[in-house]
């Protein structure tokens, strides 16, 4: 069997160049999509290696407003852990999040709660349709030889 390819590599490789963001913020721009969501993060506070072994992770929950022109509000933030018993709610009150304003979250290495199962439940609306707003996490092991698995 004979597969030609034809002069399709060139063609192929010309539209997965990297372009470079647009200065202007233009990049942010296309069609409002939601008015609102419910979104689930995961937040592995600690993970299991060496024999299963727990290593402790200190968490950020981190949510940035990508519509150039509207705000939006974070209605509730509250964070779970594997069981899916809620451990802390984030919010007392709405938090209203501007353009290019980032609002950011904290679940401590040394409080050890969640585990590899832990999650942010995030609930946020707008009074008309926006862009997504970008929702990340990021866990990162700062204190291991302070802070050794075990410590529950």
């Amino acid at each position: 069997m004979v597969i030609i390819i034809d002069n399709k590599i060139g063609d192929i490789e010309e539209k997965l160049k990297y372009m470079p963001i647009q200065a202007n913020g233009s990049e942010m721009r296309g069609e409002p999509e939601v008015a609102g969501q419910t979104v689930y993060v995961p937040i592995y506070s600690n993970i299991y290696a060496q024999d299963g072994k727990p290593f402790h992770f200190e968490a950020s929950l981190s949510i940035r407003n990508l519509d150039p022109d509207k705000e939006i509000t974070i209605n509730s933030i509250r964070y779970f852990d594997t069981s899916g018993k809620e451990i802390k709610n984030y919010l007392e009150e709405p938090l209203r999040l501007k353009l290019p304003a980032t609002a950011e979250f904290i679940v401590e290495q040394k409080k050890i709660v969640g585990r590899s199962g832990g999650k942010f439940i995030v609930e946020w609306v707008s009074d008309t349709k926006v862009n997504k707003p970008l929702i990340e996490a990021v866990m990162i092991d700062i204190f291991h030889d302070l802070y050794p698995a075990g410590m529950d």
